[in-house]
């Protein structure tokens, strides 16, 4: 049996890892995958070393204030790669933590393999060194990173988007559910502890400026912990719903989504949003400077325009995101107009099935260089 050690540290991450995970044993079966991830990854037949809820810090300020855990955390990994002696490690997103892995493992000598690498491309070339020093094959999503990381001389091969594998499986759990007959906007303040604490109020004070103007508005929150809605006052019009984040955006007239993978969801179905981020001021600080491209939503990323409204640090405020809402709730150019732009960016995609070829390529260098 080959022994994979593989590595994630958010709920999007442990999705695609979980699929990479599942058609990697659909080909070869005699692999065991040892994870730190979630419940995703451990349903897909993967032995949790490590939950990913203990890496709770992102950006550049938290890991600072953290920095005793996780050298705690990095040194339990480091016992485990060198007592266990995996075939290769798996990196899956999460690059603040997982290229310290990469490189604990480099000094091992076991083969590293990275799986939807950071955005070197949109924050500056400062890693690029990491990953052709530590990463000996990355699969990649998006289809002009092979030509840029062939300039900094990084093996890398692109697979296509995951979030289309997972979006066709989620949508199948969903049903028929289509755009309600109410006027709905879907809220999506994100997946992490400290996303949700930044993002969830600002929403609900948005949802309550919208509502005070047009009654027929209701709004859903989706989320995955009950939780989140028991310890949060709402009105009667703000619903919680729990682990349904498709049939949420489905019934969305309009998407208020906190930055990250969600807006590619979300482009899927072809929904006007409005991107919201707010973050540690010095994080936001050192993030301006780093930063290569002007957006900081995917969709804008990808489509290398701003499609979609974003309201970022200080300019995320509720009087500025509600008067944006309004207009594309209800004026059908405006609406229609950034409809035909995310059509586009949707194309550029790709075809289902990434998360197969990511787990053929991961094969194929693993019987290419066995150890």
């Amino acid at each position: 049996m080959r022994k994979i050690l593989i590595i994630t540290g958010e709920l999007s991450g442990d999705l695609h890892a979980s699929e990479f995970i599942k058609e990697s044993l659909l080909l070869d079966e005699n692999i065991d995958f040892f994870a730190i991830g979630g419940k995703n990854l451990e349903k897909a037949g993967a032995k949790i070393i490590l939950p990913y809820d203990s890496l709770t810090a992102m950006g550049f300020v938290s890991p600072l204030l953290n920095l005793f855990h996780y050298r705690r955390i990095f040194n339990r990994i480091r016992r485990w790669m060198r007592d266990e002696k995996p075939d290769a490690v798996v990196l899956v997103d999460f690059p603040g933590f997982n290229l310290h892995v990469a490189m604990l493992a480099h000094q091992l000598k076991i083969p590293v393999v990275y799986y939807i690498l950071p955005q070197v491309w949109a924050w500056g070339t400062w890693r690029i060194r990491q990953i052709k020093k530590y990463v000996d094959l990355a699969l990649v999503i998006l289809p002009f990173v092979p030509d840029f990381f062939s300039q900094y001389g990084v093996k890398s091969l692109y697979v296509g988007h995951p979030v289309l594998d997972i979006v066709l499986k989620g949508e199948s759990k969903t049903g028929n559910n289509t755009e309600s007959k109410e006027v709905t906007v879907g809220l999506f303040p994100g997946s992490r502890k400290s996303e949700i604490k930044r993002h969830l109020s600002l929403m609900v004070e948005t949802a309550k400026i919208l509502q005070s103007d047009h009654k027929e508005i209701k709004f859903l929150v989706a989320c995955c912990d009950d939780k989140i809605s028991e310890s949060t006052e709402t009105p009667d019009y703000i619903t919680f719903v729990r682990e349904d984040p498709y049939g949420v955006m489905k019934r969305s007239k309009l998407m208020i989504v906190a930055s990250g993978t969600v807006t590619l969801e979300g482009a899927y179905f072809e929904k006007p949003m409005i991107v919201i981020y707010k973050t540690e001021p010095l994080t936001y600080m050192i993030a301006k400077i780093l930063a290569k491209v002007p957006y900081i939503s995917l969709v804008n990323i990808t489509g290398n325009e701003k499609i979609l409204p974003e309201f970022i640090q200080k300019d995320a405020i509720p009087k500025n995101i509600s008067r944006c809402a309004a207009k594309l709730v209800y004026d059908e150019t405006e609406r229609n107009r950034i409809i035909d732009k995310i059509k586009t960016v949707k194309g550029k995609l790709g075809p289902p099935g990434a998360s197969k070829r990511a787990a053929l390529n991961f094969l194929r260098y693993l019987n290419e260089n066995k150890r």
